[in-house]
């Protein structure tokens, strides 16, 4: 759970303008899942100890979201997630308990290099023939936020 200063944090200041935000933390809603626990025994299988960092970088969608900020949020959380493993890895902490407030300056790098990537991504997808589908690349999606969104 977000406490209200990372949520402030999160909406007002490193996504600020976009329709989506990036959080890290303990994901209690789906810690039995079979994707989480088989990412976890392939770590645990190459000698890695404790959990996956990966696991605990997150998408939060606004709802007025469209296929273009999914895409983008996807983006910056494979940049969030390198540079997460890539911090705990220097540092040698492989503490379960980050959270968002403990990763301001990589949550913010990794918005940052999505936003000045995706322009250029987007052209290179569109030149191999991708379109944005008219429906939610998602599916059906309940669960979605809604908060203001202020300009950059």
């Amino acid at each position: 759970l977000l406490d209200p200063e990372e949520l402030d944090v999160l909406i007002n200041d490193l996504f600020r303008g976009e329709k989506y935000f990036l959080v890290v933390g303990q994901d209690v809603k789906n810690q039995r899942g079979l994707s989480a626990r088989v990412r976890q025994w392939m770590r645990r299988s190459k000698g890695r100890s404790g959990d996956d960092p990966q696991e605990h970088c997150h998408i939060v969608l606004h709802a007025d979201a469209n296929n273009l900020d999914i895409l983008k949020s996807a983006l910056a959380l494979v940049i969030l997630r390198k540079k997460l493993v890539r911090k705990i890895d220097e540092c040698g902490d492989h503490s379960p308990a980050l959270r968002s407030r403990d990763c301001v300056d990589v949550l913010r790098d990794a918005g940052r290099e999505a936003g000045e990537i995706f322009p250029q991504f987007l052209r290179e997808l569109t030149k191999q023939g991708w379109r944005p589908p008219l429906r939610s690349m998602l599916g059906r999606v309940s669960a979605r936020a809604e908060w203001t969104i202020r300009r950059k």
